[in-house]
């Protein structure tokens, strides 16, 4: 059963607060640049329609701790389209429980919707984590007696078109895992949006399969980290295939072992994992050509939003290497246009995640000493890395602040290292010490001339040597596995075109 609900923002919102909407199986890494969320906004106070949301009603409650037979008010909604949409208003609302602000604001004055980091002093900006209550934009107001009358009415109706704004929201249920992950799935491939007669096809009761819990457990067990509810959800759809139990274990090898990608917290894009499953399932371990042309898949769509197949799941080729052939074929051919997004410093973004496989592909160690490990550990160590990344450590440490090194205090990786997050400024002293171990410090890229750049405060010039650094680092890295330029399709590789890479 389907119904169609106008939500305001606040009601959404207040759900949230009372743990009456959750993310569930279904949240994925925040993919939208500041812009998208910019765009998103001015939708918003224009008034103009948006996407609608698809939310659904779990089942029994149990995962939430609510018990069976409550009111639908008091029924917890799990998250199944318009996640990014949902955590734009959350971050930049500056929503107390959401670790990601996003800094957005409206100018009083021309009502555009602008970036904060953009912003003078002075200006007659709303914050738009003002706008969350009516506290907050009071105090906002009073800390600035110097806004005219006419700036402050419009600081009301900003706020109140913001809060007031509804969203079409179509709430599924009562419905469980499975037939929740293949709701999920039909949504989210090709771009096609569910009609009427397909969810009420996708709501009924399945033939019980594999559960996310299980596939999670599979993921922790093997050493490629805990699975996250998205890449588990994702693959309870295609769990019920013959040999899929046997298959995941196979798929985490192949990520791991032939594309270069240790964790599932590394993987740019969880939703290769359902489409290999399928792949295995069907056709057993990838080997030779078909290994190499699915490793080049997983890394070209890592960095690309090109097309992708119309339904990614449904296997067409009548052998392994056709079909993935399929799959590379559906994507991105060039490169042209890529190079690496430095402002990536979130490893809940494609983008972050690319960028720290292309420092680990470095070899960088521990400077210092820490909780469990010492100085000359490498990164990559599995126990390391494997900890971190389980415990959702952030593993890209600051040693410029942003505002030292970017106009505005954008981000940049510039300023950070791969590294375990240790005490405030003890990795400067180690990194400009006389005594430094200037080998180790070259597989962060800082060679001598970057660290005179640090240690005399020419932070400009830091930047952009260390910036050269990482772009070359990265981009080198995403090529040998992607191989762009090298043949594709059937017969032997061409020289310097090995099945390993």
């Amino acid at each position: 059963m389907a119904r169609l609900l106008a939500c305001s923002i606040a009601q959404l919102v207040d759900r949230f607060d009372r743990g009456l909407l959750r993310f569930g199986y279904f949240r994925r890494p925040f993919r939208w640049e500041d812009e998208e969320v910019i765009s998103f906004f001015d939708i918003i106070l224009r008034g103009y329609p948006t996407t609608g949301m698809i939310m659904a009603e779990d089942a029994d409650g149990s995962e939430f701790g609510v018990e069976g037979g409550e009111s639908a008010e008091g029924v917890p909604w799990q998250v199944v389209d318009g996640a990014m949409r949902l955590e734009a208003l959350l971050g930049a609302l500056g929503h107390r429980a959401w670790s990601r602000s996003l800094e957005i604001g409206c100018d009083l004055d021309t009502e555009e919707v602008v970036d904060l980091r953009d912003v003078v002093d002075g200006d007659p900006v709303l914050p738009l984590r003002a706008v969350g209550s009516v506290n907050l934009l009071d105090q906002w107001l009073g800390d600035r007696p110097w806004l005219s009358s006419e700036q402050v009415g419009r600081a009301g109706r900003v706020a109140s078109r913001i809060l007031d704004y509804t969203i079409p929201v179509t709430v599924i249920g009562p419905i469980g895992d499975q037939e929740l992950s293949e709701v999920f799935l039909r949504v989210n491939s090709g771009g096609r949006r569910l009609t009427g007669s397909e969810i009420s096809h996708a709501t009924r009761p399945r033939q019980s399969g594999a559960s996310g819990a299980a596939l999670r457990d599979v993921g922790r067990s093997s050493g490629f980290g805990l699975l996250g509810p998205e890449e588990s959800a994702a693959s309870v759809a295609v769990a019920t295939a013959d040999g899929a139990a046997e298959a995941f274990p196979v798929v985490i090898s192949f990520l791991r072992d032939r594309a270069g990608v240790p964790h599932v917290r590394l993987l740019p894009k969880e939703d290769v994992i359902p489409v290999l499953i399928r792949f295995v399932a069907r056709f057993g371990a990838p080997s030779g050509r078909a290994a190499e042309m699915l490793r080049r898949w997983v890394w070209r769509d890592a960095v690309t939003d090109g097309p992708r197949p119309a339904d990614p799941l449904a296997l067409v080729g009548p052998d392994p290497l056709s079909e993935a052939l399929r799959l590379l074929e559906s994507g991105v051919k060039s490169a042209a246009h890529w190079k690496p997004d430095l402002e990536a410093v979130d490893l809940r973004s494609a983008a972050g995640r690319v960028n720290a496989l292309g420092m680990l592909s470095a070899h960088p160690t521990t400077l210092v000493a820490g909780d469990g490990w010492g100085p000359g550990v490498p990164v990559e160590d599995p126990r390391l890395l494997g900890d971190l990344l389980d415990s959702n450590a952030d593993l890209l440490t600051v040693i410029v602040p942003d505002q030292e090194l970017r106009p505005g205090g954008r981000h940049t990786l510039a300023g950070r290292l791969l590294h375990p997050a240790t005490e405030p400024g003890r990795l400067r002293e180690v990194i400009e010490a006389p005594d430094r171990d200037r080998a180790a410090l070259a597989k962060h890229g800082l060679e001598p001339h970057a660290v005179d750049m640090l240690r005399s405060g020419r932070f400009d010039e830091f930047a952009g040597v260390r910036s050269e650094w990482l772009d070359g680092r990265i981009a080198r890295h995403v090529q040998s596995y992607a191989r762009w330029g090298f043949r594709d399709g059937r017969g032997l590789p061409g020289f310097g075109e090995g099945g390993e890479g």
